[in-house]
Formats: C-alpha cells, sequence, structure tokens
C-alpha cells in the first residue's frame, strides 16, 4: 500500500488536489454567473424541446385519423361488398385476394347419372 510520503511524492496528486480546492474554492462565486448567463440557453433548448413534442403529438394524432379512416373504409367496402347476412370472417373468407385460380378450375365435374 501506498504511503502518504510517496502520495506527496507524486506531482500529479498535488496537482490534482490543488485543483480540486480551487474549484471548490471558487464554485460558490463562479457557479452563480454560469447560472444566470446559461438560464437564456437553458430556456431557449426546453421551448424548442416542447415545441417538437407538441408538433409529434400533433403528426401522431393526424396519422392515428388517417388509420382510423382507412379502417372504416374497408370495413364499409367489406360489408356493402358481401351479402347482408353474412358475417365479417364470412365476407374475409370469400375475399378474392388476387392469388392465382388454380389450373383445373375450368374442367367440369362429371355429374352423377340420373336414376
Amino acid at each position: 500500500m501506498a504511503s502518504i510520503e510517496d502520495i506527496l511524492k507524486d506531482q500529479s496528486f498535488l496537482t490534482g488536489a490543488a485543483l480540486g480546492l480551487g474549484a471548490a474554492l471558487l464554485a460558490p462565486l463562479v457557479l452563480p454567473v454560469l447560472g444566470n448567463a446559461l438560464r437564456p440557453v437553458t430556456k431557449s433548448a426546453l421551448k424548442a424541446g416542447i415545441v417538437a413534442y407538441e408538433k409529434g403529438r400533433e403528426s401522431l394524432a393526424e396519422l392515428g385519423e388517417l388509420i382510423e379512416d382507412a379502417v372504416a373504409e374497408a370495413r364499409a367496402e367489406m360489408e356493402h361488398s358481401y351479402a347482408p347476412g353474412a358475417t365479417m370472417g364470412a365476407a374475409v373468407e370469400s375475399a378474392d385476394f388476387g392469388e392465382p385460380t388454380p389450373a383445373y378450375a375450368d374442367t367440369q365435374v362429371p355429374s352423377e347419372p340420373k336414376a
């Protein structure tokens, strides 16, 4: 373990201690001046942050309204284009999503013989 004599011989320790002591003594004088000088800058930064936050809220609210409108339009189209008694699940199951028809879709199924 380092002894006090070794620590005191080290110049970087003494330099650091002197700087720390000087900062502790000057802080009560310097901080109020810096605080008064930085107060307008801090207020401006806070104002800009508040404005950005409000703009973001407005943009998200508009986006939410657009999505709600699109969902309402899609539901209205689905309800309009399918039978009145059909449920939404049946409408989705029977909806054409652009999938290709199978190759055998044009073939005729033989009918059963009449008895």
